[in-house]
This record gives structure tokens, C-alpha cells and sequence, in this order.
């Protein structure tokens, strides 16, 4: 149960789904962080502590727990997650989406030029990301693990 006495960066690192909420009520969770609930709210006219801890106890704690907590994982373990969780999704996304947005820019860009540049945007970002990945995988992993060992 999160209560008023918990560190916000805290319950964003045990509830991910938190974020949104702490976001919504533009509750500092990064570099502001490290103070309580009950404090963040205080410097908030508008947000009843409360009302915000419902919210945070209704998030779906089950979906939370069935997912590996990567605060508890070593180094080489880490990466495998990262790699599962987020580099392999984001690639089947960006196989799966561009298509769409290829279509869409075809299809109604000569009526609507504000997709040709949602296009290239998009490409832009989808090239930018996958070199990211590629380099984290390629480079930035193995030495992290070499220098975990």
C-alpha cells in the first residue's frame, strides 16, 4: 500500500504506472523527487492528498507485480530486460507502425501536406532510435558488462 509518508521517486521506481498520476497532478517524480507524497502535495493548491493516494493504490498492482522489478536485477540481467522489454518491442513497433504512417502520407498527403512532414518526422525518429539501440546493444552493453565482472 503507498502511503503519504512514501518517497515519491520511490513509488515510481516500485509502481511505473505512478508516473502518470504524479504527472497529471505535475508532481516532480525525477529530480524532484525525493520527498514525501504528503510534501509534493503540499506545494500543490490544486491536489487533494487523498484523492491522489486512491488514485495510486487503484493503479493495477497486479499488473505491476507480474513484471520483473529491474531495481533487483544485476548488470548482465538488466540488459537482457532492457533489450526484451524495450528494444525488441520498440522494433516490432516501428515494423508495425511504419507501414501506417507510409500509407497515410501517400494516401492523403497531397491534401493534407502536414503528414509528408509527420512522415519524414517520423522516419527521422524511427532512424535516430534504432542507431541508439544498435549502438547500446553493440557497444554500450558489452562494456558495461565487461566492467560489471
Amino acid at each position: 500500500m503507498i502511503k503519504k509518508e512514501d518517497i515519491v521517486a520511490d513509488v515510481v521506481i516500485d509502481y511505473p504506472k505512478s508516473a502518470d498520476i504524479f504527472r497529471h497532478a505535475e508532481i516532480d517524480f525525477c529530480c524532484g523527487g525525493q520527498e514525501s507524497i504528503a510534501s509534493a502535495v503540499n506545494h500543490k493548491l490544486n491536489t487533494d492528498l487523498n484523492s491522489l493516494l486512491n488514485k495510486l493504490n487503484n493503479i493495477d498492482i497486479a499488473e505491476s507485480n507480474s513484471t520483473i522489478n529491474p531495481k533487483f536485477l544485476n548488470v548482465e540481467s538488466l540488459i537482457q530486460y532492457i533489450q526484451s522489454a524495450y528494444h525488441e518491442t520498440l522494433r516490432e513497433e516501428f515494423k508495425n507502425l511504419t507501414p501506417y504512417v507510409t500509407k497515410l502520407a501517400k494516401v492523403h498527403g497531397t491534401r493534407h501536406p502536414y503528414l509528408l512532414k509527420v512522415q519524414d518526422v517520423y522516419h527521422q525518429f524511427r532512424e535516430t532510435m534504432l542507431e541508439h539501440i544498435c549502438k547500446e546493444d553493440e557497444k554500450d552493453f558489452p562494456k558495461l558488462i565487461q566492467y560489471s565482472q
